[in-house]
């Protein structure tokens, strides 16, 4: 067999790999972990493994974008949103309404619509994953070549 099917074929194991190790985390070891945690036992290093093998990145896309600028970038802000709010009337001001009560936004902001944000998010995910998915095949392709490098060290 050929240096480059043997790659192709090892980069593929690694790719099943990553499926696999996905799979486990998502429908095992997370419920598992969340299972331990209501019962009070302290899951803090609970992440660790999926830190190590990169399965975190892609769940954690919402708290890496949120912190990112690339929703600024594509969402361009358009509805307003009070970080500040009085009850009362004060002049100048606009007026708003919260939780059914009328005053007064003392700090108004433009956001971007969430169902942009959301895209954006959800993309993210998806190029995460992907490069993970490359990642896990570089990997396989790595471990090809290298195996019959170190059976031909050992082997002198």
């Amino acid at each position: 067999m050929s240096t480059g099917k043997k790659c192709i074929i090892g980069g593929s194991i690694g790719v099943l790999v990553c499926i696999i190790l996905f799979a486990f985390y998502l429908l095992a070891y997370f419920p598992m972990m969340k299972g331990l945690n209501d019962r009070g036992y302290d899951v803090n290093a609970s992440m660790f493994p999926a830190f190590l093998t990169g399965h975190a990145f892609p769940f954690l896309t919402h708290f890496i974008v949120e912190g990112s600028p690339l929703i600024g970038k594509f969402c361009p802000a358009v509805q307003k949103e009070c970080t500040a709010w009085n009850a009362g009337t004060m002049p100048g001001y606009e007026p708003w309404v919260m939780d059914n009560t009328t005053g007064y936004c003392t700090n108004l902001i433009m956001v971007p619509k969430a169902e942009c944000a959301d895209k954006i998010e959800q993309t993210s995910f998806i190029v995460m994953s992907a490069m993970l998915i490359v990642v896990y095949f570089l990997l396989g392709v790595f471990i090809t070549w290298l195996i019959p490098k170190i059976k031909k060290a050992y082997a002198k």
